[in-house]
């Protein structure tokens, strides 16, 4: 079944509940909420945007965006 899930990798999204480094947390992309790991080795706090790298299954990975 396709869902069209895959439309998100590469969008921004807000983290809504913090994403500790190796547990799950949240975050808020398209009006909808998502449960979201980090591929990173840092803590992703509230309301910091991140970037979706990919989607496993019915959670999202994500990374900080790093603004220069």
């Amino acid at each position: 079944i396709s869902t069209n899930a895959d439309r998100l990798v590469g969008k921004v999204a807000i983290c809504t509940k913090v994403i500790p480094v190796g547990e799950r947390g949240e975050v808020k992309i398209d009006g909808k909420y998502w449960l979201a790991v980090t591929s990173s080795d840092e803590d992703i706090e509230m309301d910091e945007k991140v970037e979706v790298l990919a989607i496993e299954g019915v959670k999202l990975i994500v990374d900080k965006i790093q603004w220069e």
